[in-house]
């Protein structure tokens, strides 16, 4: 009876009207005491999840890693019943799944979703004699049902996958994530068998190159097909506010997450994370002081609350810098192509701030526009001696400044007929740059005036 009263709790506790609050709980501590489960917040979490976070075809894994299962249409009433089954399961309360799947049986003894969940209880509780005699009745009902082929895989996993997957999560410890990806893929072609190594996979995805946005979908899709499962959220909270630009949907669901007691101290990690990789704004100063009101002890966000104090306050003063106005607005006039109305600004801001390499990468190219060649290949050279770790790029920009400045050298050798010097030019322009064809051009034309064949 304590048990059928605390399911009901679970699903009527709150009232509509704070079940649609935006605001976070302010006590958690009052939440426990009025007997608030962690469902409550799981529901309060599904109303308030943002669309910025959430959108997301309702799939359980992305499309392009797995194929979407075929999800029967059930009755409302089997349907509320599985969502708690499935979410009582990933808060381990295997006690209040099993009343859930009684109740869903009484309704229809043959539901094969409830079956599997309830082959996935029996396996984590390490029943194989109960596990096989679902998994012959699931067969009795359905031979080639996919979820026996989940729970059979899931069989493997502690089986004759086990060396498999040592390897495959070598493979991630040593770095090599989309091998280990592929692998995990390889080995569930319909998907990990389970939540752990569904999450456990999608971080692989995540930490591969180029492989974030592919997670990040992911686990969309995985938290709009469980909308209740608590830790599908706040793997894709932790995944959203990982790194900057810090995604503030994201982190407001993480903030929610650090109520609930099973996730909280993951929760509050992951808050504290999202805090040091905030950019320098004042509403990352807000968001600092927030967590440090809850943490004043934390050394490092009060650091990182200082530096963005003092960033804010630069940047303060620099908008109203003339010289970096003008700097602003010559990039804006070069950019629209006003050379002539961009140089003044330029030049200007130029002269306050030398060592500006954004500054100099435009005076440089406005300066190659106006074909004054020599100035813009000095100024990339000095983007090349002031940034050193894009060295390589400014050199190349050099050398586009200077193969022009020859090929304009040519011209006026030819205006002045001197035909040899303006040859030696071209050929100093093209062995910068073979495969632009201008000086190859110039060259047959200087070659077809003096009645010469070319000769490469």
């Amino acid at each position: 009876m304590l048990l059928k009263k605390s399911v009901s709790l679970t699903l009527s506790a709150y009232p509509r009207t704070a079940l649609a609050a935006n605001a976070l709980p302010r006590d958690r501590h009052a939440l426990r005491a009025a007997g608030v489960l962690p469902l409550q917040l799981s529901m309060r979490l599904q109303q308030n999840a943002p669309a910025a976070i959430m959108t997301a075809s309702a799939e359980r894994f992305a499309p392009t890693d797995f194929p979407t299962p075929s999800i029967p249409l059930v009755e409302p009433a089997q349907a509320a019943l599985l969502d708690q089954a499935r979410f009582w399961i990933s808060e381990r309360r295997d006690d209040l799944a099993e009343l859930a799947l009684t109740k869903l049986f009484r309704i229809s003894p043959d539901d094969l979703q409830g079956l599997e969940l309830l082959a996935r209880i029996q396996l984590r509780q390490q029943s194989p004699d109960a596990v096989h005699k679902t998994v012959e009745r699931m067969r009795l009902l359905k031979p080639y049902a996919p979820q026996i082929g989940r729970i059979d895989a899931l069989i493997r996993v502690d089986g004759e996958d086990r060396k498999t997957l040592q390897e495959i999560r070598q493979l991630a410890r040593s770095g090599r994530y989309a091998e280990a990806a592929a692998a995990m893929r390889a080995l569930y072609p319909d998907g990990p068998p389970s939540e752990e190594m569904t999450l456990e996979y999608w971080n692989m995805v995540a930490s591969a190159p180029n492989g974030r946005p592919r997670a990040i979908a992911g686990l969309q899709a995985l938290a709009r097909s469980e909308p209740g499962n608590l830790r599908f959220r706040l793997a894709l909270a932790e995944l959203l506010t990982s790194r900057a630009p810090v995604d503030r949907a994201a982190l407001t669901q993480l903030i929610a997450l650090t109520e609930v007691p099973a996730y909280a101290k993951q929760a509050r990690a992951a808050w504290r994370r999202a805090m040091l990789a905030l950019d320098s704004s004042s509403a990352s100063i807000g968001l600092l002081r927030f967590y440090l009101a809850q943490d004043s002890q934390d050394t490092a966000v009060r650091e990182r609350l200082q530096q963005a104090i003092v960033a804010v306050e630069a940047r303060r003063k620099l908008l109203v810098d003339p010289n970096y106005q003008a700097r602003q607005s010559g990039l804006a006039l070069l950019a629209a192509g006003k050379l002539d109305a961009a140089a003044e600004p330029l030049q200007r801001a130029y002269a306050a701030r030398p060592a500006d390499i954004e500054l100099i990468n435009g005076l440089g190219l406005l300066r190659l526009r106006q074909r004054r060649h020599a100035e813009s290949e000095a100024l990339f050279l000095r983007a090349a001696t002031l940034d050193g770790g894009q060295r390589t790029r400014w050199q190349r920009m050099a050398g586009v400044a200077r193969y022009w400045g020859l090929l304009a050298q040519a011209e006026r050798d030819v205006a002045a007929n001197n035909a040899a010097l303006a040859e030696q030019h071209l050929r100093e322009a093209r062995a910068i740059d073979p495969r632009e064809p201008a000086a190859m051009l110039a060259l047959a034309a200087l070659f077809d005036a003096q009645q010469r064949s070319i000769d490469a």
